[in-house]
């Protein structure tokens, strides 16, 4: 718990995803973008600690993506997602269309990165060139 009583939780569906694969024996490489600010080195330094390989990110001066959650007095919980210019949706073709880690059989996109610009139409448009070469190409709607 921060000073301020609020809680610290890593997360990210790309990063919980590639979490699940590694902690049921799978290789799994996660090319996400993370922020070099505290929030993003939090981010990055969890991941990492928690062993999920990190080689294939990137790292910008962008801002992290966060979530705040606050209980209401009757528990019902409300969402503030700061996420406006953050490293999440900033994907470039340079960045997004780097060869993939040799052995590279499957790869999986999603969540709102996936969705919102300006990031979104990057992604679309890399994900179909990876399923046109005949890599298994898994979409994750948790947006």
């Amino acid at each position: 718990m921060r000073p301020d009583g609020e809680h610290d939780v890593a997360g990210g569906s790309a990063a919980n995803t590639a979490l699940a694969l590694h902690r049921a024996g799978h290789s799994a490489t996660l090319r996400a973008r993370y922020s070099t600010d505290a929030d993003g080195d939090y981010l990055y330094a969890t991941a990492n600690d928690l062993g999920v390989d990190l080689r294939d990110c990137v790292r910008t001066s962008d801002p992290a993506t966060v979530v705040r959650i606050a209980l209401s007095s009757d528990g019902v919980p409300q969402y503030d997602f700061q996420m406006n210019r953050t490293a999440d949706w900033q994907w470039t073709a340079q960045e997004i269309g780097r060869d993939l880690p040799a052995g590279c059989d499957a790869v999986i996109i999603g969540s709102l990165a996936a969705v919102l610009p300006p990031g979104c139409d990057v992604l679309q448009d890399w994900a179909s060139e990876v399923a046109g070469r005949g890599i298994t190409l898994a979409y994750d709607p948790n947006a």
